[in-house]
């Protein structure tokens, strides 16, 4: 199996205080017609850090297309070598790594017919925490006193919630 596209999808993810988060959708195409998908984080808080898409797709392409989904291995070293550790809070790098290697992932695993969880050796409990960001608020107003306990939350599952750290 080959890598034969790659595709990057900005998507528009309104917050609830009016603030959209711009993530971008990874699909790696292949000669197999399987298609592996990964998410890169919200670029958009920092208008300065963000992306050219068509570069960065352009760039991905040379990186992927003709290779072997599961040299895993190989093409994240590649990629390092193309977007590497800056050690720096806004490093962009980082999300394109991991949004391609999340893609790489689930390609894989959907070819063999299996979970990602599978593929990396199986599961380890049935249920995962997960966070409710309560970030990227413009004011202090903007935030409840009790943020864990806005019925969206509750009804959704999620029980804790961090404090606002500033």
């Amino acid at each position: 199996m080959k890598i034969t596209n790659v595709s990057l999808t900005v998507v528009g993810i309104p917050r609830h205080t009016g603030f959209v988060s711009k993530h971008v959708i990874v699909e790696l195409l292949t000669d197999e017609g399987v298609t592996g998908i990964g998410e890169m984080s919200d670029f958009s808080h920092l208008p300065h850090y963000s992306l050219d898409i068509k570069d960065l797709t352009t760039v991905l392409k040379s990186i992927l297309v003709g290779r072997n989904p599961f040299d895993l291995s190989l093409i994240n070293k590649e990629l390092l070598g193309n977007f590497p550790e800056t050690m720096y809070y806004y490093e962009k790098g980082n999300f394109v790594r991991n949004g391609v290697d999340a893609a790489l992932h689930d390609l894989c695993a959907k070819a063999l017919g299996i979970s990602v969880a599978d593929l990396i050796g199986g599961r380890i409990q049935e249920k995962i925490k997960v966070c409710y960001p309560i970030f990227r608020h413009r004011f202090m107003e903007e935030v409840e006193e009790k943020p864990g306990g806005r019925p969206q939350t509750l009804s959704a599952g999620l029980r804790r919630v961090p404090a606002l750290c500033r």
